[in-house]
């Protein structure tokens, strides 16, 4: 037993040692193989760091080199920007050099002129010294050799000078008095010829609508926004209306003098009223037509400024005030027409009679301004204008003229009469307001009428836009002593019978022609 168990472990002793020398024998074959793996890797590290080092320096080479042509440029480029500041410096010292010198020279202009002032000032004060004292002497010897005071002498000489100013006032009052109608009569018409045959012709403007129509659905419709009743119509616009129905249609009419905001109501109502769409929030609606006009009224002040070459360098109130003429008419006439066409009649006079070409036209422009206050305030439109321009700061010449353009208050310019005679050019041309259109061809053959129903009439002609009626009469009628005559009845018929603004001209003409052939 102890023999088997002897060769058991004899056995396993040497089984074990065998195991143990090829298990070890693996062991340093793969140990063997590792370090020979590491070798291998180890030189392949080398080669490549070797061949890293290579190319870093190479790149490294390549950077330096670039960066020292980049430095290079750069320090170029510096160069030549220092050079060139360098030569702006050099110019700069020479133009402040340049400048120095200058002034320099004008200093010693200054000085020596100032030297020469005060010397001069020396010696005017010296002279009115001497003057003064030359005076003091007169007026003692005066006072010595006279036996009179000095009060009594400073007065008899200022009375002196006095009477002499007074006497030659009243001579030129007195030549200015005897200067005859003939003289001056053929310059202002031709002035105003001239002035009115350079005006370009102005195209009477349609009156703007004073009612709109709609459907009574449509104005059920707009009362239920406005609170139910008519009444409620006139608070929400702020104008009164009149309404009124025919044949299923409704018509409300604007009964107001103030006529931008008829406008503005017009444009509400036309847009809803008689397209027949109420909107809910018609409040909003008529509040942005109110802004959009106030925009609309500077607008149209401000074109009229450049229409007649003025610089608006006027008070923004102003401006508006002119754009609210727009909307106005004076018998059918539009007022911010008139007034613009008056500044031109204005400057082209003013230019004509070597005045202020600008404070003419400026106080044209601005003399119907108060038309459009005439709702609110009391008097004439010619003094609530004037008080408005001199409420906003226009001079006084401009304010008297527009005070002054219906003779409310006396004239104290020639640039009020100039005013006054653009005003009546604008108002009384043949065009210029429709109901003279209307009426200007009766009027002319009323004239016509009234010369034809004289005997020995033989043509009549009215030139001038009827301020001139020339009669020619058959001679074989009429001699030369009933010439005359005719004349004076024709024009005496004419005062009593027709109505016209100014005067009428009244020529009448005889011929005698006689008639001989040689043969």
């Amino acid at each position: 037993m102890f023999l088997e168990l002897g060769v058991g472990l004899a056995v396993f002793a040497g089984t074990t040692g065998v195991f143990y020398h090829l298990t070890r024998r693996r062991l340093e074959d793969a140990v063997e193989r590792a370090r020979r793996k590491a070798d291998e890797n180890l030189q392949e590290a080398k080669q490549k760091r070797h061949i890293l080092l290579d190319e870093a320096k190479q790149a490294s080479n390549e950077l330096l080199v670039e960066g020292r042509e980049r430095q290079t440029a750069e320090q170029q480029v510096s160069e030549e920007e220092i050079h060139e500041s360098e030569l702006r410096l050099e110019k700069e010292d020479q133009r402040i050099e340049t400048v120095r010198q200058r002034i320099a020279k004008r200093e010693k202009v200054v000085n020596e002129r100032s030297s020469s002032l005060s010397s001069r000032q020396e010696a005017v004060k010296k002279l009115h010294q001497e003057r003064t004292s030359m005076a003091k002497g007169e007026v003692a010897q005066l006072e010595q050799y006279l036996d009179i005071s000095r009060e009594e002498v400073i007065e008899g000489i200022a009375k002196r000078f006095i009477d002499m100013a007074r006497d030659e006032a009243q001579q030129t009052l007195r030549q200015t008095a005897e200067i005859s109608e003939s003289e001056y009569a053929p310059l202002a018409k031709r002035v105003m010829g001239i002035t009115i045959g350079r005006l370009g012709q102005t195209k009477v403007k349609e009156r703007p609508l004073v009612s709109v129509t709609g459907t009574p659905k449509a104005f059920e419709e707009l009362l239920e926004v406005v609170g139910g009743q008519r009444e409620d119509l006139d608070t929400f616009f702020g104008i009164p209306l009149v309404i009124s129905e025919d044949e299923g249609q409704v018509t409300v009419r604007f009964d107001t003098l103030d006529t931008v905001r008829r406008e503005v109501v017009r444009r509400v109502l036309d847009k809803t009223l008689a397209m027949g769409k109420i909107p809910k929030d018609l409040k909003n609606l008529f509040d942005k037509r109110m802004e959009e006009m106030e925009n609309e009224l500077v607008g149209l002040g401000r074109r009229a400024f450049k229409l007649t070459g003025l610089k608006p360098k006027v008070d923004k109130e102003i401006v508006k005030l002119i754009g609210r003429l727009y909307y106005r008419t004076s018998y059918t006439q539009n007022q911010w027409l008139h007034s613009v066409e008056a500044s031109q009649l204005a400057g082209l006079m003013a230019h004509e009679l070597k005045l202020d070409v600008q404070l003419a036209k400026r106080a044209a422009l601005l003399h119907d301004i108060g038309k459009a206050l005439t709702h609110e305030r009391e008097g004439s439109h010619a003094t609530i204008g004037a008080e408005v321009a001199q409420t906003y700061g226009e001079e006084p010449l401009v304010v008297n003229a527009i005070a002054a353009h219906h003779g409310d208050v006396p004239e104290e310019s020639l640039y009020s009469r100039i005013v006054m005679a653009a005003d009546a050019l604008s108002g009384a041309r043949p065009g210029a307001r429709r109901e003279l259109v209307e009426t200007y061809f009766d009027r002319i053959r009323a004239l016509e009428r009234v010369a034809q129903s004289f005997k020995g009439v033989k043509e009549v002609h009215a030139v001038q836009a009827g301020r001139e009626l020339r009669v020619i009469v058959d001679n074989n009628a009429v001699d030369d002593s009933q010439t005359q005559a005719i004349a004076d009845g024709i024009a005496e018929k004419i005062s009593d019978e027709v109505v016209f603004p100014g005067r009428i001209k009244v020529t009448v003409i005889r011929r005698y022609n006689i008639v001989e052939y040689a043969r």
